[in-house]
Order: C-alpha cells, then structure tokens, then sequence
C-alpha cells in the first residue's frame, strides 16, 4: 500500500478531516499478483467518500473482476439502522454507484450496482453479457443483499479478543473484549483497557437486521467532568477469528465539549 494523505487540522490536537489518495496492491505467495486498485478519499466525521477502481483476479478460475465509481464519489457511512443509514453493506450504509465488470474465459459481465442509504437491497441495473462471439444479451434488472454471516449465529460473537485501536486526534492503545450473549440480538461487552488495568467498561451492542456479524453499540467513556460517547460499529470476520471497528466519539461535557474524533480497530480471538 503506498500514498499520502493531506490532513485539515493538526491530527496531535484535533481531528477535521482528511483527503488523499492510496494505491493498493496484493501478491500471495507462489501465486502472485492478484489485486489493484488506486482510490481517491475523503474522511469526515460522518461519512468517507471514494472514487476509483479496484481488480481482483481470481487465481484459480482466471476471472477478473473490476469495480469502479461512476465519476460521483460513493459515500459510506456506519449503518445505524435509522431512516437515511439502512445497512446495506453489511455494517455499512453506502450511497452512490459501482460499475462492475467480470471478465473470464467464457465471456465479460458488465452492470450497475445503486446503493441506497434508505434501502437494504442493492439494485443492479443495466446487466449484459458479452461472450466471445461479441454477441450481447441484456439481463433483467436485479436485487442483491450485501449481509454479513447469514450463515453465521449471534453466538459467534462469544469469545475474548485482544484489540488494538488508533484514534484521530493522535491516540493508540490496546484492550480485552470480553462478549458474552444477552438477547436474541443483544451482546454484552466487557472492555479491559488496558488490558490487565483491571479498569473495565461494560456495554451493548445490538445486531444490525439480518446481519448477525455485523452489531453496532456506544459507550461512555473519560472522567467525571469530561466525558464523551463513541459510537462503534464492528464486523465479526467470516471464520470468527476476530472482528473490525470503525467508530466516531463526541465529547458532550467540559472544556472538549462539542469537539470529537474517529477511531479504527482490530481485533483477534483469544485461542
């Protein structure tokens, strides 16, 4: 991964978004190269904004796939559930369009992916297959559902996880999350930071409809007098293993009250 990243405020003292530009490329051993994309970005508190194109060449079949944006940057934002962030990615709530194209032996796929915030379902619009006789047959418009563990249960969640974070304003730092079950769509959190402190916040957080590996919560978090409230959302991996976060936090009293950040996380199961 190789680009920059221009801040609009000094990340050591504030956080007021960010815009850049990042190449990604990914190699497997005794494989190669099967991955590229070269995205433009922008990150606010409230949303990220892309535009660019990524290819994945499957290393087995030979088929290669290719997103792109439309011109129009595709917004993403963390999923609340609420009219206007409706989970369509999973723990995501996308706004905006992707051209997706399939090329492989057999011939080349080409559609329209629209993503609405207000939507769970994808439309997928303007499908044609294109085979190698340079014949092309229009496809009927379609519906896909982006879910996260359909095949998965609220049970995977139950584990201990070692969690490192980073934060903008500049801040890092390592807990254990402890999850145990609490409701048919319910978790509990137990979050030791740092781990061994002994210093433990527990917490909720609630699956997002018809992602069980995807829940969204927020804690209270700082001392008496200055305290703010993040909200997360996280994103169980598909063998359980661990889970990502992305969150935003505001402070809601004392002399930070109004200012806040974003942080990001990951996390890996205890064996």
């Amino acid at each position: 991964m190789s680009g920059s990243a221009t801040f609009n405020s000094d990340p050591n003292s504030g956080w007021d978004g960010m815009d850049g530009q990042v190449a990604v490329d990914v190699n497997i051993p005794l494989v190669g190269h099967v991955y590229h994309a070269d995205v433009n970005f922008t990150i606010t508190a409230d949303d990220r904004r892309l535009t660019g194109s990524g290819t994945f060449t499957d290393p087995i079949s030979g088929n290669t796939t290719t997103m792109a944006t439309t011109g129009t940057p595709l917004v993403i934002k963390p999923a609340t559930g609420l009219a206007g962030a409706v989970s369509n990615a999973c723990g995501y709530s996308l706004d905006g369009q992707l051209n997706l194209k399939v090329e492989g032996a057999a011939g080349t796929l080409i559609s329209t992916w629209n993503f609405s915030p207000a939507n769970s379902s994808v439309t997928v619009n303007g499908a044609s297959f294109i085979d190698t006789s340079s014949k092309t047959t229009s496809l009927p418009d379609s519906s896909v559902d982006l879910h996260c563990g359909s095949s998965g249960t609220i049970n995977d969640w139950v584990a201990t996880f070692d969690q490192s974070y980073a934060c903008l304003p500049r801040e890092s730092g390592q807990s254990t999350i402890t999850v145990t079950v609490t409701g048919a769509d319910m978790i509990s959190i137990s979050d030791e930071d740092p781990p061994g402190s002994g210093s433990i916040n527990t917490y909720d957080a609630t699956i997002l409809t018809a992602n069980p590996y995807a829940v969204r919560g927020f804690f209270i978090g700082g001392p008496m007098g200055n305290r703010y409230r993040e909200d997360f959302n996280w994103t169980l991996g598909k063998n359980g293993s661990g889970f990502t976060q992305i969150s935003n936090y505001k402070y809601f009293e004392g002399p930070n009250n109004g200012s806040g950040g974003i942080c990001v996380a990951s996390a890996k199961r205890v064996p």
